[in-house]
């Protein structure tokens, strides 16, 4: 995918894509940048023979670390599956709305994704608090990638527009939970989604239609 910036002539190149590396492994995580850094140059010589345009093209900036989609995720209280993205299924302690589509490729075929023609009943994705909150821990809320989800909804709750409105509902739980009894599983989640709505945040699918 290429991407005019702002300054004529300059392109983010959202490319390339690697396969098999652990991104919790620091040695797997190095051999994945030299190899990509490698894979770039190539890239940038089959693009400056191939496309029109991009005969004189350079690289300015390469990313100083891998993107690295997926590692560990937690055990919450509760998992948000697949078919509650088909189902178009709501939830009342949702805290956050991502209207990003599945985006989980292969991870052996990262050209291929195998959900890219399941139908849904909504294009937006619900994020419960639940999903948000460890089994067994009491004092702990954790955002983006390592939420309680089945790997395919990942790829519709890992970018950063969700993951800035999750962070969000959980600094705002954290202040609740440290003002009362300092257990986040016993935040009132009315009070805490009124919060994020004053604050203009958007908690439900309701407010993306209305």
């Amino acid at each position: 995918i290429s991407v005019m910036l702002t300054r004529d002539d300059v392109f983010m190149i959202n490319t390339i894509r690697q396969v098999g590396i652990n991104g919790i492994d620091a040695h797997s995580v190095s051999q994945g940048m030299l190899q990509g850094r490698k894979e770039s140059h190539e890239l940038l010589d089959i693009m400056r023979k191939y496309f029109p345009g991009f005969q004189h093209a350079e690289i300015r900036q390469i990313a100083p670390t891998i993107g690295i989609r997926e590692t560990r995720r937690l055990k919450s209280a509760y998992i948000l599956k697949v078919s509650d993205l088909i189902e178009g299924i709501t939830f009342p302690d949702s805290i956050a709305v991502s209207g990003y589509g599945w985006d989980m490729p292969d991870p052996k075929a990262p050209t291929h994704q195998p959900f890219e023609k399941v139908k849904r009943k909504s294009p937006f994705t619900e994020i419960p608090y639940r999903s948000l909150l460890p089994l067994k821990t009491n004092n702990l809320i954790a955002v983006g990638r390592c939420i309680g989800v089945e790997r395919e909804v990942l790829g519709c709750v890992r970018v950063m527009g969700p993951c800035l409105a999750m962070g969000e509902a959980a600094g705002i739980a954290a202040a609740m939970a440290s003002s009362s009894d300092h257990n986040l599983k016993n935040v009132d989640v009315t009070i805490l989604k009124e919060k994020i709505a004053n604050n203009g945040g958007i908690t439900n699918i309701t407010q993306v239609r209305n």
